[in-house]
This record gives structure tokens, sequence and C-alpha cells, in this order.
């Protein structure tokens, strides 16, 4: 008897459209990807990425960073994360900088997407997936998935 390989646990982040969010799902849902969003978080009330989730019948929350500390903001994320026993964190076009800690805690964990193909984004990049002046590594499109996964570091717009 065959079995099912158990498919990743993924909580994305998401501050606007979702149109990367879509992606993902789409790709989930063809069984393009061995994952599974489990959960959506928005630090944007309106976002129509939490309208995607709910269309999807993923649960889509709102951490309102307002009147909280980064530090407290991030907490109120990290355990809504954890209570859906998430496995990778995706930033899919979120609009707020992760702390040093937060990437920290969620260390080989957690990347960033981006409808960008390879050569369209900022920096200088090389071959896809060869490192660029500083030692990083770029991210590769995924074929028919839409999006270029990178991993996370702790400095806007750089590659660990």
């Amino acid at each position: 008897m065959k079995t099912t390989p158990k498919k990743l646990s993924v909580g994305v982040l998401a501050s606007g459209s979702g149109t990367d969010l879509q992606s993902i799902i789409n790709a989930s849902e063809k069984g393009m990807i061995d994952a599974e969003v489990v959960m959506v978080i928005s630090n944007k009330k309106g976002a129509f990425a939490l309208d995607r989730a709910k269309t999807h019948h993923i649960p889509g929350f709102f951490v309102d960073p307002k009147g909280k500390d980064r530090t407290a903001h991030e907490d109120e994320i990290d355990a809504v994360l954890r209570n859906h026993q998430v496995e990778l964190v995706v930033g899919a076009g979120y609009m707020r900088l992760l702390s040093p800690t937060f990437v920290k805690k969620w260390h080989h964990k957690l990347i960033n997407v981006d409808g960008m193909t390879h050569g369209e984004g900022p920096g200088d990049w090389d071959e896809p997936g060869e490192p660029d002046d500083a030692g990083a590594h770029t991210g590769r499109l995924v074929d028919g998935l839409g999006v270029t996964p990178r991993a996370l570091s702790r400095a806007a717009d750089t590659l660990p």
C-alpha cells in the first residue's frame, strides 16, 4: 500500500492582494508542491490576501501592529503560527520588517517569495542559485509556481 507523504504545513504572512499567496495555494491544490497553506496572517485588516484565504477555507488572521511595540506584535504572530503547527513561514508580500529576533526564532523555517524572475529584482544577480558578491545565494523561479523563493535574512531586501 502506497502512503502519501505528509505535506509541509505553511503559514503565510501577507499585507496586500495575495497574488503570491494565490500562486502557492494553486500549486498546493494541484499537487505541484508537497506543502499546504494552513493559515494566513496579515498586518492589514482589509488585505485581499485574507479574502483569498477565506475562499480556500484557510484560516486568516489580522494581527494589528497598532498600539504594540515590535516585540509584542511579533510575539502575537509567533503564537498564531505555533498554534497552527506551522513548519515553514512564507513572507508573500509582507510589508513589515521582521526583527532579527523573529528571524532567528524561525531560522531555516522562514522564506520570502516574490513574483520576480531572475534578474528582475533588486541587487546584482549572477546565475540563479549562484553566490552574489556578498556570498549569498539567490533563489530560483520555481517552474509553474510563478514565484521565486528566497531564504529570509535579518536585513531588508538581502539574502542570507
